[in-house]
């Protein structure tokens, strides 16, 4: 009787187990739980996507993270391929220079933008919260994108402390001034792109 038993236990952790990778796939790829839910400008109930970044993450030319004490900025190059901008600083119309992305950086670079860009966030505090009361002030890391060379960045993002969970970190947002949480793995994905060139001297 007792290897049918044990038969029996070890179907029904495999059938939990199953049910639960179910229910994860469910979640994700259904949002069941639903976006929170928002109302436009004549009251009307509208339901937003949690992605923090703008739509169309293809429209943005540069992208700078500063961390540290450091900028470092990420820029397009004719052909739309991203490559590190050793100067740090934006090209100066009266002081052009050519820059060429190389095939191995613009590969690292636009997979960690990739994983990026597609940041949704898991809670939303709303607006007008104190940043310090979450590390955001200093921040841990600050994100500015940017549509063109010379313009200030079209949103910009601070990273603060990570939640006691240790699987979400708080975020600010500047084009909606509020407060969120995101997960970590999405900051984790950009400091490792920052040791990456970490040492890079400009030629």
């Amino acid at each position: 009787m007792r290897p049918v038993r044990k038969r029996s236990r070890s179907l029904a952790i495999w059938g939990f187990l199953a049910a639960a990778l179910v229910v994860i796939y469910v979640v994700e790829k259904t949002d069941i739980f639903g976006p929170d839910v928002y109302h436009d400008i004549h009251g009307d109930v509208i339901k937003e996507s949690r992605a923090i970044l703008p739509a169309g993450f293809g429209a943005i030319s540069a992208v700078e993270l500063a961390h540290d004490g450091a900028t470092y900025r990420f820029d397009r190059d004719a052909s739309g391929a991203w490559y590190y901008h050793r100067h740090n600083t934006p090209v100066s119309a009266s002081d052009p220079h050519d820059h060429v992305a190389d095939a191995d950086w613009a590969a690292l670079i636009d997979k960690a933008f990739g994983v990026f860009s597609r940041t949704q966030y898991l809670r939303n505090l709303g607006p007008g919260m104190e940043g310090a009361d979450y590390g955001l002030e200093p921040p841990i890391l600050a994100i500015g994108l940017f549509v063109d060379e010379t313009g200030d960045p079209v949103v910009r993002f601070t990273i603060g402390d990570v939640e006691p969970d240790q699987l979400r970190q708080y975020a600010w947002r500047s084009d909606k001034d509020e407060i969120v949480t995101i997960p970590i793995y999405q900051v984790e994905n950009l400091m490792q792109l920052i040791a990456a060139v970490h040492g890079v001297t400009a030629p």
